[in-house]
């Protein structure tokens, strides 16, 4: 898992930009915005300030998260055409989703999430 801590930059930067997209629609927005609020949110699972590095661990599932929602409502070049990492999104997707499914309901920002998608 410590390897997905590296696109933590690159799946930021996604969520912005999806922000900025007049093709996303405003609750779908909403559910975006959570996801970037959590990646600034002091408090978290596991805070960066006390596990360094490792502590955007869980911000990057829960950017997966959200992404992964909106690769299911959206055609998938509105997200792709946004992506500026190296790797193929998808793949890093479906790889952090079978990795990390389980815990994201367990995180303060998942929960949110799950309400803004209902």
């Amino acid at each position: 898992m410590s390897g997905y801590v590296l696109f933590a930059p690159d799946l930021f930067h996604l969520l912005t930009r999806l922000m900025l997209d007049s093709r996303i629609d405003s609750k779908s927005k909403a559910a975006i915005g959570a996801g970037i609020m959590y990646f600034i949110a002091p408090i978290d699972f596991l805070p960066e300030i006390l596990v360094g590095p490792g502590g955007f661990l869980d911000d990057v599932v829960v950017a997966v998260f959200v992404i992964n929602t909106m690769l299911n409502k959206f055609p998938t070049e509105v997200i792709t055409d946004h992506w500026a990492g190296d790797e193929d999104l998808l793949a890093l997707v479906k790889k952090v989703s079978n990795s990390g499914n389980k815990y994201v309901s367990k995180l303060p920002a998942g929960r949110l999430v799950k309400r803004f998608t209902k």
